[in-house]
C-alpha cells in the first residue's frame, strides 16, 4: 500500500487484508496526520518515501517479501467473498501478473473496471508513471477475482481533495515528454469529462483514440468514454459514428451498445434507440470491461420505458419501471417515471 493523509479510510482497508495476506507494505508519502501510526498498529512494515507515485509504489515492491505483490490502495477495501478466487490464482498461478475488479460510486452510478494490480515477486515487474502509473513486465496478465470497493472517486471525495485539479497538473506534465501518449491523453480526456469539461476532453481524446492499438486494455473504455463526451458536447451523430467503428472490435461490449442507444434518443431515431436497448439487455451486463452498473439490466430497461411513453404506451412503460426497480429499487430515476404515470 501506498498513503498519503488517508486516516480516515485507511484502517477499514486495512481490517479487510487482516488475516488474508502474510505481510503488509506501507510506504507512507508525507503524511500529517495518523496514518503510519494506524498501519504501524495494524503490524505493517511501514517505510516514508517522499518520491513520485511511480517511485514510491516501486519502493512498495521493492520491500515486499512474500511470492507474490497485491497492490491495494487506502481508499479500497477488499470484498471478503472474493479472497478464495484470489487465493486460488497466486496458487495455481496461471499469469505473472493479475487483474483485480475496482468498483466504485460515481457520479454515473456504480462502475468497474478491472486494473492490473497483482504480479510475482521476482523483481521483473515494476510501476512507470508519474500519474496513473501502470504495473509492466513481461507475460500474460490474467483476471484473479478479487474485488475491491473504492471510495476515492465519489463527487464528495474528488471536491473535497481536490484530486481533479492535482491530476490534471501531473498528466499534462507527462504529456510535455510524450504528447502522443495514447494512455495519457486517454487519462487527460477522462479525468476532463469527470470533471464536467466534456468539450475539453475531445482533443486529447482523438488523439488518444487516433494512437490507442484496438488491442490495449483501455481503448474499449477509451471508445466508450470519448463516445460520452462528443454526445455531451452536442455531437450525438459524431458519437454514433465512433461508437458503430469501436462495436467493430468490441461486438460485446454492452456499455457501447448503450452509449448507442442514448445517441439514438437524442437523434429522434427511436426504433434504432429500441434495437439498441434490446442489445443491451440480450448481452447482459458487461463483467470483462469497465461498465456502469446496470446498463445491461435496469438502466436498458428504464429507457425501453421511455421508448414506450414516447409511444404513447403507458402501460407498456409502467411495466418496464417496475422490472426496473425490481433488479434496482434504488434506481430513483425509474421511480419518478413511475409516479408520473401514475
Amino acid at each position: 500500500m501506498i498513503v498519503k493523509d488517508e486516516a480516515s479510510v485507511l484502517q477499514s482497508s486495512l481490517d479487510s487484508l487482516r488475516g488474508r495476506v502474510d505481510e503488509i507494505v506501507v510506504v507512507d508519502n508525507g503524511s500529517t496526520d495518523a496514518s503510519a501510526d494506524l498501519a504501524r498498529a495494524a503490524g505493517a512494515r511501514v517505510f516514508v518515501d517522499a518520491g513520485d507515485l511511480q517511485t514510491i509504489r516501486n519502493r512498495a515492491l521493492a520491500e515486499a517479501r512474500g511470492s507474490h505483490c497485491l497492490m491495494v490502495d487506502a481508499d479500497e477495501i477488499v470484498q471478503p467473498e472474493t479472497w478464495p478466487a484470489f487465493a486460488q490464482f497466486v496458487r495455481e498461478s496461471p499469469h505473472p501478473r493479475g487483474r483485480i475488479l475496482q468498483v466504485s460510486e460515481t457520479a454515473e452510478g456504480i462502475a468497474s473496471i478491472w486494473i492490473t494490480r497483482v504480479c510475482v515477486n521476482d523483481g521483473r515487474f515494476r510501476y512507470e508513471g508519474r500519474i496513473h502509473e501502470q504495473l509492466v513486465g513481461p507475460g500474460s496478465v490474467g483476471n484473479t477475482g478479487l474485488a475491491v470497493t473504492h471510495s476515492g472517486y465519489s463527487p464528495e471525495t474528488l471536491a473535497r481533495k481536490g484530486t481533479s485539479d492535482r491530476n490534471l497538473r501531473l498528466l499534462r506534465a507527462e504529456l510535455a515528454d510524450r504528447p502522443r501518449d495514447a494512455y495519457l491523453n486517454y487519462q487527460l480526456g477522462k479525468t476532463l469529462l469527470v470533471a464536467g469539461r466534456a468539450g475539453e476532453a475531445l482533443a486529447p481524446f482523438a488523439i488518444a483514440v487516433e494512437h490507442a492499438l484496438p488491442s490495449a486494455s483501455f481503448t474499449s473504455a477509451l471508445a466508450c468514454d470519448y463516445g460520452y463526451a462528443l454526445k455531451a458536447s452536442g455531437r450525438a451523430d459524431d458519437a454514433l459514428a465512433l461508437v458503430r467503428r469501436f462495436q467493430a472490435h468490441f461486438p460485446d461490449y454492452t456499455d457501447l451498445w448503450f452509449l448507442e442507444g442514448l445517441c439514438h434518443l437524442a437523434l429522434g431515431q427511436l426504433r434504432e434507440m429500441q434495437q439498441a436497448f434490446e442489445t443491451c439487455l440480450a448481452l447482459g451486463e458487461a463483467t470483462q470491461y469497465a461498465t456502469v452498473q446496470g446498463v445491461g439490466t435496469f438502466r436498458a430497461l428504464y429507457n425501453l420505458g421511455l421508448y414506450q411513453e414516447l409511444l404513447g404506451n403507458a402501460a407498456g412503460a409502467r411495466e418496464l419501471y417496475r422490472r426496473a426497480l425490481v433488479l434496482s429499487p434504488s434506481f430513483t430515476v425509474a421511480s419518478k417515471r413511475l409516479e408520473g404515470l401514475g
